[in-house]
């Protein structure tokens, strides 16, 4: 047993080579897999546990006519406040950017993101109110200028030819 084979030993006992157990790549691999699955679950939507109309729906949560224009009120009123405070913070992470605080600017638009998004959020919900339909999907949200254009047109079918026959 010569000086360099206890050497060798000592130092492998300070200095540890094995890569693996230093950078702690167990730890890195599950906060990986925890943080994708939180994110796959933020993505996905959850199914409904029922399958019922917006009719029963009122019915079961005792629901009135009136408590639903209360609550068209407001959402549209939470939807203003949303987006103009969305807005507000939007412009004040361009001024941020401009005057070169760039992590301001780039906190001011995450923030503006939430609140967009919980705009977003209470609109879907009045347009849920709005068309009484449970389970709508974002692109029938998306669409709604257009259906409400064919709705309009369905109820009322001589306003297209009335306008036809105007610009002739």
């Amino acid at each position: 047993m010569g000086l360099f084979s206890g050497l060798k030993k000592v130092s492998g006992r300070v200095v540890d080579v094995r890569v693996d157990k230093w950078m702690s790549f167990d730890s890195i691999k599950d906060s990986f897999e925890k943080t994708s699955s939180l994110i796959s679950d933020m993505i996905t939507p959850t199914k409904a546990k029922r399958k019922e109309s917006f009719s029963e729906a009122l019915a079961r949560l005792n629901l009135t006519e009136a408590d639903l224009a209360q609550r068209k009120k407001e959402f549209s009123r939470l939807v203003i406040v949303y987006t103009v405070i969305g807005l507000s913070i939007v412009l004040y992470g361009i001024y941020m950017a401009v005057q070169q605080h760039f992590a301001a600017g780039l906190i001011s638009i995450c923030l503006s993101i939430f609140a967009f998004g919980q705009a977003f959020r209470f609109h879907f919900w009045l347009f849920q109110i709005q068309h009484r339909k449970l389970g709508c999907s974002v692109k029938e949200w998306f669409n709604s200028k257009l259906s409400a254009e064919e709705n309009v047109q369905a109820a009322h079918p001589g306003t297209q030819l009335k306008k036809k026959n105007e610009h002739l």
